[in-house]
């Protein structure tokens, strides 16, 4: 087998009806995995990816699938598209959001409870609100991560610390105190060993980076797409391509794109440039 020399790592939110800036139709989340699955693309677990920055090797043509929060939407109509194509993915959970309580209908399968947009979820944080009409529910969680969309940390409150804390050692105590419980909870809950972990907004600085590795993380997952995951690469700084409502094909061209490393690292290279040069004229 010839072995992948990088591994593009998909950024979702939401795979909802409900249109948003980062929200994936379902019907559009079908045809994009269609896509892949027709391009040859296979989806990796956690650990399989990390097994591939160690220098371990995977199909030629791997990607690996990342949701982050862990949308209430995800549940419904994220995993049985996932499952129609035998698709693995990763669920980045807030573990503080999630509730007890039965499962609810997956889309196909009964009356589907009403969806939320981005923005309303975030405007019930926000106010403090339920966030079990949000949120998928452990139960939902459980079953998702029993059946290849595994669930790892997105910390415990999803709270930017270095914009709420009034000291620097004030933020450090936070950010590891968030860290720890949700590993805590997802290593109770799973029964497997938490090293994954998604940056809240993607931000991240030294801080948070010490906090990880004192609360026992590996790979960090950050909101950079401009760059390659490659073995024995920077397991603290994992690149991940945003997709939102886009088609099949321009998914498959972006994978393709972010696969080759020549031509791929002159895009990053344009597309950083060109963020920079916005930044200025602003």
């Amino acid at each position: 087998m010839k072995s992948a020399r990088t591994v593009p790592v998909l950024m979702y939110h939401h795979v909802s009806p409900v249109e948003g800036s980062i929200t994936t139709s379902p019907e559009r989340f079908d045809e994009q995995l269609a896509a892949l699955a027709g391009a040859g693309y296979t989806t990796l677990t956690a650990a399989q990816f990390a097994g591939f920055m160690q220098g371990q090797p995977v199909p030629e043509k791997s990607i690996l699938i990342t949701f982050d929060d862990g949308y209430l939407d995800n549940w419904i109509y994220a995993d049985p598209i996932l499952k129609k194509y035998g698709m693995k993915a990763v669920l980045f959970l807030v573990t503080s959001w999630a509730h007890e309580g039965p499962c609810r209908p997956q889309m196909g399968a009964g009356t589907l409870p009403d969806m939320l947009s981005h923005r309303q979820c975030m405007d019930l944080v926000a106010a403090g609100g339920n966030t079990d009409l949000m949120t998928a529910r452990w139960s939902e969680v459980m079953a998702m991560d029993a059946t290849g969309f595994e669930v790892h940390s997105h910390t415990h409150t999803h709270t930017r610390w270095d914009k709420r804390a009034e000291s620097r050692e004030i933020k450090s105590e936070q950010i590891l105190s968030e860290l720890e419980i949700s590993k805590k909870i997802l290593e109770a809950k799973t029964g497997h060993r938490e090293e994954h972990i998604c940056w809240p907004q993607g931000f991240f600085d030294s801080d948070y980076v010490q906090a990880a590795r004192q609360a026992g993380y590996v790979y960090f997952y950050t909101t950079d797409q401009f760059g390659f995951n490659k073995p024995f690469g920077n397991p603290e700084h994992i690149y991940r391509i945003p997709i939102s409502n886009r088609s099949g094909s321009w998914v498959v061209r972006r994978v393709n794109l972010s696969r080759n490393l020549l031509v791929g690292a002159l895009f990053n290279k344009f597309k950083k440039w060109k963020r920079g040069f916005r930044k200025q004229s602003d």
